[in-house]
């Protein structure tokens, strides 16, 4: 799940919605054997930011105070939906997966089940209507 919407990166704003899709489809191309040439896209620079600093942005919106949320749009098969929690460890699978790269040791204290916490802010859930008809069919 992407924090903000799957376009994010065409918006080219300062937010940490955008700027995290910016690095994971550079992220892609770079290992695809492309790469950006920012010298003559003066108006995105400010997209092109270093790991460190996108996990800085990451750890601020784990900070922000927003009650949970669900969504069930887009969903196939229907009955999935996604659900945004008050508090976490990660936003999502792709900020844990870039604390382990950068060897952060963030969330160490969850891989025992003891942190208290959910693991993902923004997350896949089934739908309690399914959950539902699940039970009685």
């Amino acid at each position: 799940v992407v924090l903000g919407c799957h376009q994010g990166a065409i918006f080219l704003s300062k937010s940490t919605a955008t700027r995290m899709s910016f690095y994971r489809i550079k992220e892609f191309l770079h290992r695809c054997g492309s790469y950006l040439d920012f010298g003559c896209i003066d108006y995105c620079n400010h997209l092109d930011i270093s790991a460190e600093k996108l996990l800085q942005s990451l750890r601020r919106e784990l900070e922000k105070k927003k009650a949970s949320t669900t969504r069930t749009c887009h969903s196939h098969p229907p009955g999935a939906m996604i659900i945004r929690r008050e508090t976490a460890v990660f936003v999502n699978r792709f900020h844990e997966r870039l604390e382990g790269e950068l060897e952060t040791g963030r969330g160490l204290h969850i891989r025992d089940g003891n942190s208290g916490y959910e693991r993902y802010l923004l997350d896949f859930a089934e739908s309690r209507a399914n959950q539902s008809s699940f039970r009685f069919s």
